[in-house]
């Protein structure tokens, strides 16, 4: 009777160290794709803004180039004439300089309106 309990017996199926271990590589697996999907959706979010940024700024020096403008303006900081937010997310900042031949250069940078938020720059330079 005794040899018979301790009598190794041949039973089908897993031990609880294959089990734990087979569940530790499916949340690891699990968890690599979850962090995947956060990047591609957080990559896929800031080329949207990104191309929102860029017509912005593309927008702006075309209306600056058919206007006459003074020269002045700031690129990092918000001057009375010389800046604007078309959308919630973007404030669109200009400057306007002009050198020794007369020619003027239009700047324009486009920067995210709440500072620590991750959205792209846009910096876009052309003469008049």
């Amino acid at each position: 009777m005794l040899k018979r309990i301790f009598e190794k017996k041949n039973e089908r199926g897993f031990t609880l160290i294959e089990c734990i271990v087979a569940m530790v590589v499916t949340v690891v697996g699990l968890l690599a794709t979850l962090s995947l999907i956060a990047y591609a959706v957080r990559s896929y979010t800031v080329s949207g803004d990104l191309a929102i940024a860029n017509s912005l700024a593309k927008a702006k020096i075309e209306e600056l180039r058919n206007l006459s403008q003074t020269p002045g303006g700031n690129l990092t900081t918000n001057t009375a004439g010389y800046f604007d937010q078309p959308t919630s997310k973007f404030i669109r900042r200009w400057q306007i300089t002009t050198d020794s031949m007369g020619t003027q250069t239009l700047s324009v940078a486009v920067v995210p309106a709440y500072p620590g938020v991750l959205l792209p720059e846009v910096n876009v330079k052309t003469r008049k």
